[in-house]
């Protein structure tokens, strides 16, 4: 399956949830997967998803939606 159409399903399925942390104004993202779950934000460029821990120890850019 391409990207945007993983990304269309994962939007269309209200997969993704957004934390607002009223004090602080924070923002995390989650993305509700088939097994797991992971979060994002995009202020720091941090995914928790395996994929990014991984392309961060090769030293490879991970795309964050």
């Amino acid at each position: 399956m391409n990207q945007n159409l993983k990304i269309h399903d994962i939007i269309f399925q209200n997969r993704v949830k957004l934390h607002l942390f009223e004090t602080s104004q924070r923002k995390i993202w989650t993305i509700v997967g088939k097994e797991k779950e992971h979060w994002i934000d995009p202020e720091l460029n941090f995914c928790s998803c395996s994929g990014y821990y991984f392309g961060m120890l090769k030293n490879k850019n991970h795309v964050i939606i």
